[in-house]
């Protein structure tokens, strides 16, 4: 092959690749400096589990996918297998489980906000919302320390274009990292879905029989339910981005690992593909936040046209007309 021959692939691989950290990092970048510009929004304690969100989007989005844009193009690892390897599959497999556990944590936010709307103020605050965060960095973070010491094995994988696990890894490791990590999380969020949906099925049904008896909680609530909305939508999203990656991997290194040690054949664009489709849940966010919370994407507007607007009046209905009322007050006048 001359120097000068493109591998077949080449240029729908880097363009893909370029245009997902791309808009990784722009629409996260936006999202975060419009919530963080704004003390309202800022201090709203879910507001605080998407910036949160958006920073791991933008980190991602700076360290891992530029590295795996120059594993496409040169396909094969320059980086280094010794520490950068090991380092990578590390901090991929931290920003896999972070992602996870950071939409139970906005999921668990919401459970106790539709409980009762009344006292989330009482039950939730900073303090507590940064010790969530902060629980669910350190369980991301610490899960997978034993692939950068070098305990767990990792190799450059050349369907993926990324550096992860490899072949004779221990089930003692991964076994107890897929279920605590990825398995509870994923049927306590199913769980909490159920239950808000119950939820607001019944104050809904209630309300339609004109037998509310809780006229100010039912007016918290739905908030709280349309933004638990919104997480549901994050899920699933989750769900279909990232989840066919993480099952496909499990497999692999159950089938590879020094247990079982056997083959595990088949196509290598099955790879490829659940892995961009994990890197395309990276811009999720802000599309998802921009489009369904009508506030926040109020101070984008106001950001991006460097305006001071009052955004409760710009957010809220304009007064209409009313023809009939203002014709009888005509005739009483006359």
């Amino acid at each position: 092959m001359s120097s000068t021959t493109v591998r077949p692939g080449l240029v729908e691989r880097t363009s893909t690749l370029a245009v997902i950290t791309l808009l990784a990092f722009l629409g996260n970048l936006l999202l975060l400096v419009t919530v963080v510009q704004s003390s309202a929004l800022r201090q709203t304690h879910f507001n605080k589990h998407i910036i949160n969100v958006a920073i791991l989007n933008l980190l991602t989005s700076i360290i891992c996918l530029p590295m795996v844009i120059g594993y496409s193009v040169t396909s094969q690892w320059d980086y280094g297998e010794l520490v950068a390897c090991k380092l990578f599959a590390h901090l991929l497999m931290s920003a896999t489980i972070c992602m996870c556990l950071s939409i139970l944590a906005m999921n668990f936010d919401r459970l106790i906000a539709v409980s009762n709307p009344d006292l989330y103020a009482t039950r939730i605050n900073s303090v507590k919302t940064a010790f969530l965060i902060i629980l669910v960095w350190l369980v991301a973070i610490l899960f997978p320390l034993p692939l950068s010491l070098g305990i767990i094995p990792t190799s450059p994988h050349p369907a993926r274009y990324v550096c992860t696990i490899s072949a004779l890894s221990s089930l003692q490791f991964l076994v107890p990292m897929y279920t605590i990590c990825f398995g509870f999380p994923a049927v306590l969020n199913i769980l909490i879905f159920i239950y808000v949906t119950k939820e607001a099925m019944s104050e809904k049904e209630a309300e339609s029989r004109g037998s509310v008896n809780r006229p100010n909680s039912t007016i918290r609530l739905w908030p709280e339910v349309q933004t638990a909305g919104v997480v549901f939508i994050l899920f699933l999203i989750w769900a279909i981005s990232e989840l066919p990656y993480i099952i496909l991997s499990s497999i692999e290194q159950y089938i590879t690992s020094a247990e079982v040690d056997q083959e595990f054949n088949y196509s290598p664009d099955l790879d490829t593909t659940f892995m961009w489709l994990k890197f395309c849940n990276t811009f999720a966010l802000p599309l998802v936040i921009f489009k369904w919370r009508k506030d926040i994407w109020q101070k984008f507007k106001d950001l991006i046209f460097c305006r001071k607007s009052n955004s409760v009046v710009d957010a809220s209905p304009r007064p209409e007309k009313h023809p009939t009322r203002n014709k009888n007050l005509k005739l009483k006048f006359q």
